[in-house]
């Protein structure tokens, strides 16, 4: 009987060895034949394979291709900063749902209050400290309009009038 020779075929550890036989085949019985119940024949064929990757292949790139079908209208503007000192009179242009932070009060910037005319516009929010963050003052865009605010800080007594104006949102953005 033939030598049996171990041959490592497979890539897990845990598979046993394979054992392989001289065969009559090749010159010199240099040739070996796999015998039953090996690693070889517990491998999945290639059609398998293939069979498996496709649908894995296909759902890959099918959710890279939807990952950039995201619009412009999915990512929110950036607000509309501006300084107190210099919004006296002005009038501030903004697109509906966005908002307007009002900046350039480090030290009251929490005793700000405001007077709107038409609240369905604007609404306001006071600035404040949390303990872990500082926000400024400012008013949300919430309908497509003009209205006129006063702004007083309770502190220093300061006042500032201006006007808003909301416009609709442009599609394609």
């Amino acid at each position: 009987m033939p030598a049996r020779v171990a041959v490592r075929a497979g890539v897990s550890r845990d598979m046993p060895p394979v054992y392989a036989e001289p065969t009559a085949l090749s010159a010199g019985g240099g040739g070996a034949a796999v015998t039953e119940g090996t690693s070889a024949s517990r491998r999945m064929p290639r059609g398998g394979r293939r069979a498996v990757m496709l649908p894995l292949i296909v759902v890959a790139v099918g959710g890279l291709a939807l990952a950039g079908c995201t619009t412009g209208t999915d990512t929110l503007p950036a607000p509309v900063v501006v300084q107190l000192g210099d919004i006296d009179g002005e009038t501030i242009e903004v697109v509906d749902g966005n908002v307007i932070d009002l900046a350039g009060d480090d030290e009251t910037y929490a005793d700000w209050d405001a007077e709107i005319e038409d609240p369905t516009i604007a609404r306001f929010t006071p600035g404040g400290d949390d303990g872990s963050a500082q926000s400024n003052p400012g008013l949300t865009a919430t309908a497509v309009g003009t209205t006129g605010v006063t702004l007083e800080n309770g502190e220093t007594g300061e006042t500032v009038s201006f006007t808003v104006e909301v416009v609709p949102t442009t599609s394609g953005d």
